[in-house]
């Protein structure tokens, strides 16, 4: 019998399976990134923003790939 037919399919499956978790492992700290377009700049950014409130208070944004050079914006992206 051909052990090879069934046991080629069930590693390559093992084995994209195994790097679909290391891939998600890998890239589980910038899934809080959120690719805005700064008006001040009038260029594309990632921005990480505090957790919205149910009350509806404007959002802040604690890290921007502009900073530390524009660290003084109006935060208009997030508005």
């Amino acid at each position: 019998m051909n052990d090879i037919g069934i046991i080629a399919p069930l590693v390559f499956v093992l084995i994209w399976y195994a790097l679909t978790l290391i891939g998600r492992a890998l890239m589980k700290p910038y899934e809080k990134l959120k690719l805005v377009w700064c008006p001040e700049m009038r260029c594309p950014s990632f921005v990480e923003t505090d957790a919205i409130s149910k009350g509806g208070a404007s959002v802040l944004v604690k890290r921007c790939l502009l900073w530390p050079e524009h660290k003084d914006c109006k935060e208009r992206c997030v508005k």
